[in-house]
């Protein structure tokens, strides 16, 4: 895998990528340089067949992340032991040796047998910078240039067996058989060819169940695909084709991101799991919900791969879990391209503006939880976190506290002359919403007060009214003895068949020592519940507990529906195993 690299390829003078990740997503905007990024980089792992042109001023440095049990050491009684890694730069078919040292300052090195060090084997390493240049560092030469050898053949095998991926392609739908190709070209143009020649293969049947797996995860009810053959003019042609169950279809009638999506297929599941991938644009005819579908299978078939992908999709920069993002800009006076890292969320979010996503036409959050207070969102994370661990808070959902009473100001689709028309409308913020509201009021009884008892009118169906008299009550015994000891506990549990008291109220009755003032600190409460990691068989035994469980699974639902997820396969809790009622 690469850590940084500088490019120096037509326009793309001095770019530098730093500190890259194992997916690395570039975005811009048009013109700016991501197409010749990728070029630059394919056009090094041809210089055999194809070098560059020296009019482009080809050169590329590649720093290699290099596993610790793998890291080449250079060692001798002349050679400092400070002195390790390796960095190759490649201009046009040379290398230039150069080693970075623990001080992070990086030497190149020079031959000069004039030096006296007893004849040609001998050389120097200088440090790179002529400001700061000090005394030359002896070095045996030949030992640094079998190093460097074996490492920059290493940067160059990479760059062979990478393989990119151009959103503009010009396949073939129809070839002939017994047409044979190594492997995929960058266009795709052979893509039936080298399918064939895959599924053909000794491990051809195995191939195709992974493929067809992949390509109904992508795009559902495609059906299993297939090689048709048909006699022609000049012999067999061959073309592909997916089997519904219904009706056969041909690639070329299933359009463009059928075809993209086929190539990536191709190259993660039955190509060598090394080098890179460098995909363009893959969010090309591709609909949002099989962009992320796309994601997803990059994920969990990338293998050993490095992923670089360019991109105009905020899917991709939003949704590509452990990705590195960068923008590319081109100032306009010096016409110098830039990669800034936008690592953070807050750096990711500004991309939006920049690709032309306005928040009127992207939803910030895919899942809003109205709830009261802080005390809410601790305990509900925790709770979505037992039962459905792979939805993540601010990823999946997010919450808005809404202050107990000012739920009152909030509605759904507000419709003329049936409410004020000063509400506000939650579904202008968000069109998922999903509100947890206190019953204030005992285990079965109407709630208390007006919002409340008419959420249904104000909201639909989406909201959970806790079973007694507030969230608290959900508490189990294990956690009142946890904060405030057995006795607390045997006070409040004959409380527990009504809980029509403030949780805090009842406990403040029994007069032990701490539960005084202890709705002062509801919150922090909740946080050392958290952290006592009550099994979830704890949290839902007994009626109340077991109306915990069944408000997460209606929760549950409700969230992988407003981002698009297929249902959950499991029907019992991922921690306890308790089936869902």
């Amino acid at each position: 895998m690469i850590s940084d690299l500088l490019l120096n390829f037509r326009h793309l003078e001095g770019l530098q990528l730093r500190n890259l990740a194992a997916v690395n997503i570039i975005v811009g905007p048009n013109n700016v340089g991501k197409t010749t990024l990728f070029r630059g980089l394919q056009a090094f792992a041809l210089t055999r067949s194809n070098p560059p042109g020296s009019a482009d001023g080809a050169s590329l440095n590649l720093d290699s992340a290099i596993p610790p049990d793998q890291a080449f050491v250079l060692r001798s009684a002349h050679f400092p032991d400070h002195i390790r890694h390796y960095r190759s730069e490649f201009h046009g078919k040379s290398a230039l040796p150069r080693w970075v040292g623990d001080d992070g300052k990086i030497y190149e090195q020079v031959e000069d047998a004039a030096r006296g060090l007893g004849g040609v084997d001998n050389g120097f390493l200088r440090f790179v910078d002529a400001t700061e240049l000090g005394p030359m560092i002896p070095i045996n030469l030949s030992q640094a240039k079998r190093v460097a050898s074996r490492i920059s053949g290493l940067h160059r095998h990479w760059l062979s067996r990478s393989y990119h991926l151009w959103h503009r392609r010009k396949s073939h739908y129809v070839e002939m058989l017994g047409s044979h190709h190594e492997r995929l070209d960058s266009e795709a143009e052979h893509l039936v060819a080298r399918l064939d020649h895959v599924l053909t293969g000794l491990d051809g049947g195995r191939l195709r169940t992974d493929i067809d797996r992949f390509m109904n995860a992508v795009v559902p009810h495609i059906g299993e695909i297939g090689i048709n053959r048909t006699r022609g003019a000049n012999g067999t042609e061959i073309s592909v084709a997916f089997h519904d169950g219904n009706a056969v279809r041909s690639l070329n009638e299933l359009g463009g991101g059928v075809e993209q999506v086929l190539a990536l297929a191709l190259v993660l599941l039955a190509e060598p799991d090394e080098g890179a991938v460098f995909i363009e644009e893959p969010e090309s005819h591709l609909h949002e919900s099989a962009q992320r579908r796309l994601i997803q299978q990059i994920k969990d078939h990338r293998g050993k791969r490095q992923v670089f992908i360019a991109t105009h999709s905020p899917i991709f920069v939003n949704e590509f879990p452990g990705a590195n993002v960068y923008r590319l800009t081109r100032d306009p006076t010096t016409k110098k391209t830039t990669a800034h890292p936008c690592l953070s969320k807050p750096h990711q979010r500004e991309i939006l503006d920049e690709l032309g996503v306005l928040p009127s036409s992207l939803t910030q959050t895919n899942c809003v939880l109205w709830v009261e207070g802080p005390t809410e969102v601790r305990l509900v994370t925790h709770w979505l976190g037992l039962v459905a661990p792979e939805l993540l808070v601010n990823q999946h959902y997010t919450f808005a506290q809404t202050g107990g009473s000012n739920i009152l100001s909030l509605a759904a689709d507000i419709a003329p002359g049936h409410l004020e028309d000063w509400l506000q409308d939650i579904r202008r913020i968000c069109r998922h919403n999903y509100f947890i509201c206190d019953r204030d009021a005992g285990i079965g009884q109407d709630p208390a007060k007006d919002p409340v008892r008419n959420i249904a009118a104000l909201v639909g169906e989406d909201h959970w009214i806790t079973h007694g008299y507030e969230i608290e009550w959900y508490l189990p015994d294990d956690a009142v003895t946890h904060l405030w000891g057995a006795a607390a506990a045997e006070h409040v549990r004959p409380a527990r068949t009504s809980a029509d008291l403030p949780f805090y109220n009842h406990l403040k009755a029994s007069k032990i020592r701490g539960t005084a003032t202890a709705d002062e600190r509801k919150t922090a409460h909740a946080e050392r519940v958290i952290k006592k990691l009550i099994p979830a068989e704890t949290w839902f035994a007994g009626p109340t507990g077991q109306d915990l469980q069944a408000q997460l699974v209606k929760l549950v639902a409700f969230i992988r529906r407003a981002n698009q997820l297929d249902a959950p396969a499991a029907t019992a809790c991922a921690t306890c195993e308790r089936p869902f009622p």
